[in-house]
């Protein structure tokens, strides 16, 4: 599979989710690693072109690396930081379609009333928009509470796996069908939305 297509894919399932300055994403600058061999993550907390604030490690309630049938957990040292990116520095093992996830713990916002309104509007929630308005609570201030869910798939060396298929256990998690890196260019890839036990939502 062409670096392009897969590109291609990873903007795409980036762009099912909302745009705006919230968004975490995994980004490295290759998909395609060596076995044994070190290689970086940032963690883009903002868009997937660019990162606003540097996400810490005590904020994380999961980070996984499957590879072999294996799932690990990357400790504290693993990840540095900047000013507005944090990375996640790993070593590769055997070939295989690696994933990385990574899990925040909940957070709250508080927001008057005017700027929860907007949020929806930005955000592309017309349906939760619309429930204020038929509930009269539109002039009511609201607490936003959140959590990232992230993971990514790459593909070291040239044997592929089934851990791309791999259940994280988030609350909400896209897990592909086929492996994305046997695809070929004009091929279709069905994805599962599912909750923490792998079920359809």
């Amino acid at each position: 599979m062409k670096k392009q297509t897969i590109l291609i894919i990873i903007l795409t399932l980036s762009l099912v989710a909302s745009i705006f300055a919230h968004d975490l994403f995994l980004k490295t600058d290759s998909y395609f690693l060596k076995p044994n061999s070190k290689f970086s993550v940032k963690v883009m907390n903002g868009t997937f072109l660019a990162s606003e604030g540097a996400v810490s490690y005590a904020r994380l309630n999961d980070v996984s690396v499957v590879s072999g049938g294996n799932r690990v957990h990357p400790v504290e040292a693993d990840l540095t930081k900047d000013e507005t990116t944090a990375f996640l520095n790993l070593t590769t093992g055997a070939a295989g379609t690696y994933v990385v996830g990574l899990s925040t713990k909940p957070r709250e916002i508080a927001l008057k009333a005017a700027d929860f309104n907007e949020y929806l509007r930005e955000d592309g929630l017309p349906d939760t928009l619309e429930e204020r308005r038929k509930t009269g609570e539109l002039e009511k201030d609201a607490v936003e509470r959140y959590a990232k869910h992230v993971k990514a798939i790459m593909q070291v060396g040239n044997r592929q796996s089934d851990d791309y298929k791999t259940v994280l256990g988030y609350p909400v998690e896209l897990v592909p069908k086929q492996n994305p890196y046997g695809l070929k260019k004009g091929d279709t890839i069905d994805i599962l939305m599912s909750n923490k036990d792998g079920k359809p939502l």
